[in-house]
């Protein structure tokens, strides 16, 4: 998982853990509550919860479940959409490419952003171009 997400997750348990306990969680208060719930999942150290709350480390999907149902984090809030503007939401006929396509244009220099929108541009101006002739 990369930064931006590990620091988010961060960002979402202190922000829920206040709303539900009225201040943020310590990582040894953390652990313990994580570990009352975690059930046939694997228990976590304080360390651990440590490295979560600091956004070191992301936790694998059957903790991060737990989190999410345990503290009401908000999958959006972790995973947000891609800002609507022209390099991040590549769309042709109204339909968004695929999903990982617009995230790794996130990733991009502005100068690669630049190129892959160029492209883009060009492939829907020679679809548009074929279909155009075939009608005629």
């Amino acid at each position: 998982m990369n930064e931006f997400h590990k620091a988010k997750l961060s960002e979402e348990i202190r922000r829920c853990s206040i709303l539900k306990y009225g201040y943020p969680l310590n990582a040894t208060r953390l652990a313990d509550e994580y570990n009352l719930r975690a059930h046939k999942a694997t228990v976590i150290s304080r360390e651990t919860a440590r490295k979560w709350l600091r956004g070191i480390s992301f936790p694998d999907p059957v903790k991060l479940q737990i989190l999410i149902n345990w503290l009401e984090i908000s999958a959006e809030a972790i995973y947000p959409p891609p800002p609507k503007n022209k390099y991040y939401q590549l769309v042709k006929d109204g339909n968004p490419l695929d999903n990982a396509i617009s995230i790794s244009v996130c990733h991009l220099t502005d100068s690669s952003k630049k190129i892959v929108l160029s492209l883009s541009t060009q492939l829907e101006a020679s679809q548009s171009n074929q279909e155009g002739g075939s009608n005629a």
